[in-house]
């Protein structure tokens, strides 16, 4: 049976859509950002230069830019996000007054020089608070740019060049950029260059890929829909190549933007069949993995390490080309990637900048308790499959370092897995009543006043789950579907004198979570739980709870709810509301 998923939406496009959207004249509606570090980091840091953010239905985000960027002295924390703390150096030209960017130990330690020379070239002027040329550093912006033209090294980071790309139409005149040496991960200026055209903006390239010239004037498309992180996908595909599984990635997308999609092209040299129609792909997995050969992932770098635990386990060997700048990412992902997969018993050389794996078969053994992530996401990630594939049992440090690009990842890698139950929970909500009304399912307690502050939603005490409240939630059983489960549940806890209409009839959000510990489970192996809401309206009657179920039951407003449930399922579920 194949497994049917979807991934979150593609960080790189993210920060690049936002970062546009701040740039605009006019607001823009964005739908599916990503939401991880790098995103919460840049949108911090915009809040203070003066851009508002406003959450809308659905998850989408409407951006609203301000007239002028204002630095005010502002200290902004950028973590371990380079992309983002780049493109704000980029931003500190178009920025009146001053603003600071510093971030964890290895931000200080990544390279800024060429970004910090075209800057300055242009009238920024930049003090460092520690070594010269790297973070932290103050920004003041220019009274007015200097020329209109620079130039900038890509062999580093096409980051740099991203940047100036992205604020060039801002400029009162544009501005000419030359490369002066080789772009590293072109597809990533590729993609900064289609997402320039989407809001509008003209840009001339050189055939050779070296010279740009940025027309001034950009243009809000009003709305823009971020396609899914291909990034991310590589490791529920990989997941599906190891486990033999058949995988359907529903919002894969047509336009992904990203250079990281030719991972299917990895995946299909090692044997997989792969469909695409519309927006969605189907991955079947081969029988027996084929090794890759030699292949060259300069173009697909952040994907290359999940190849490589792909090629841990296809017999014969694989070698990795263009993996270079694998050295300047949030760690040293080739030593990262040595260290673990040497740790695992894996056959790894390193011989300058080519990585060469030889692949065997399973069984694998563990010779080590813990695999060291060096914080990195990606590195967490790529074991993490490993892990979950082959039933091994060791620790990843760092284990939330994923939460730059996919904040639920274990969650997710569970539910693969099988290890999430599939419940259904019912938000009832209902209108004030001129009258006093019970608050409690326990009617001897007497009826307090009806709180006032609007419309009033059912929630409920449950024991198992810590003595905790929530919504009234419930175990989808064998044949049943979500609705139906969700029905069920509400007369089951809370009596069938409570009439309730669902509308409408399909379910509006998701909340996953482990478990806490001592939970009594509902079968050994389910770590967790996935709970779907469905929305439904107060009709007539009163809750009868079932004293099996529930502890208590409670009729509240909007703004007393966080006093009730806890901060991790608040957090989760204010925004279905």
């Amino acid at each position: 049976m194949i497994k049917k998923i979807s991934v979150p939406g593609s960080k790189s496009v993210s920060v690049r859509a936002v970062f546009l959207a701040a740039l605009s004249k006019s607001p823009t509606v964005l739908r599916n950002v990503l939401e991880c570090d790098d995103t919460r980091f840049l949108m911090e840091a915009l809040v203070r230069l003066g851009v508002g953010f406003d959450s809308l239905p659905n998850g989408n985000l409407r951006v609203s830019p301000p007239k002028v960027f204002l630095g005010n002295n502002s200290e902004n924390f950028i973590g371990n996000a380079g992309t983002p703390a780049r493109f704000l150096g980029a931003l500190s030209l178009l920025t009146q007054g001053a603003f600071s960017l510093h971030g964890v130990d290895r931000m200080h330690e990544r390279p800024f020089e060429d970004l910090f020379d075209a800057v300055r070239s242009l009238g920024v002027q930049i003090k460092f608070e520690g070594q010269t040329d790297f973070l932290p550093a103050q920004f003041t912006g220019p009274d007015k740019i200097q020329k209109n033209s620079v130039s900038v090294s890509g062999s580093v980071s096409s980051q740099f060049l991203s940047g100036l790309l992205l604020v060039a139409p801002r400029l009162p005149e544009g501005l000419t950029i030359e490369v002066t040496d080789e772009i590293k991960s072109r597809p990533y200026v590729e993609m900064t260059l289609e997402m320039l055209k989407i809001w509008g903006v003209k840009v001339e390239v050189s055939e050779d890929f070296q010279n740009f010239r940025v027309a001034p004037g950009l243009c809000s498309p009003g709305d823009f829909s971020i396609p899914a992180d291909c990034s991310s996908a590589s490791y529920p595909i990989a997941w599906a190549l190891l486990s033999g599984t058949p995988l359907c990635i529903k919002n894969y997308g047509t336009r992904t933007l990203q250079g990281d999609e030719k991972f299917l092209d990895v995946a299909q040299n090692m044997g997989a069949k792969i469909h695409r129609e519309g927006d969605t792909v189907e991955i079947s997995p081969p029988v027996k993995l084929r090794a890759i050969g030699k292949m060259d992932f300069s173009t697909m770098p952040d994907v290359s390490m999940t190849a490589m635990t792909l090629a841990m386990l296809a017999d014969g060997v694989s070698e990795f080309h263009g993996v270079e700048s694998l050295r300047l990412k949030e760690c040293d992902r080739i030593a990262a990637m040595e260290q673990g997969i040497r740790s695992l018993g894996g056959e790894i050389e390193i011989r300058g900048d080519i990585v060469t794996i030889i692949g065997r078969d399973m069984p694998w053994h563990v010779p080590t308790e813990e695999i060291n992530s060096f914080d990195d996401h990606r590195i967490a990630m790529v074991f993490g499959i490993l892990r979950s594939v082959l039933h091994l049992d060791f620790l990843i440090t760092d284990e939330d370092c994923v939460s730059k690009s996919w904040p639920d990842f274990w969650l997710h890698v569970a539910e693969w897995e099988g290890a999430l139950r599939s419940v259904s929970g019912v938000i009832v909500e209902k209108p004030p009543l001129p009258r006093e009304i019970p608050q409690s399912g326990n009617i001897s307690r007497g009826k307090p006043p009806l709180t006032k502050g609007g419309n009033m939603f059912l929630i409920v005490k449950k024991p198992r789950k810590s003595h905790a409240w929530q919504f009234p939630q419930g175990g989808t059983e064998n044949g049943e579907n979500g609705i139906n489960t969700a029905k069920r549940e509400l007369e089951e806890e809370c009596g069938s004198d409570l009439r309730v209409r669902f509308n409408p009839e399909y379910w509006i959000g998701e909340y996953r979570y482990f478990f806490p510990k001592g939970f009594v489970r509902h079968k050994p192996h389910i770590r967790g739980a996935r709970t779907r809401f469905f929305r439904a309206e107060y009709v007539q009657g009163e809750v009868k709870i079932n004293t099996d179920e529930l502890e208590d039951c409670a009729w509240v407003t909007k703004d007393k709810l966080p006093d009730f449930f806890e901060k991790d399922y608040w957090e989760a579920v204010q925004k279905f509301l």
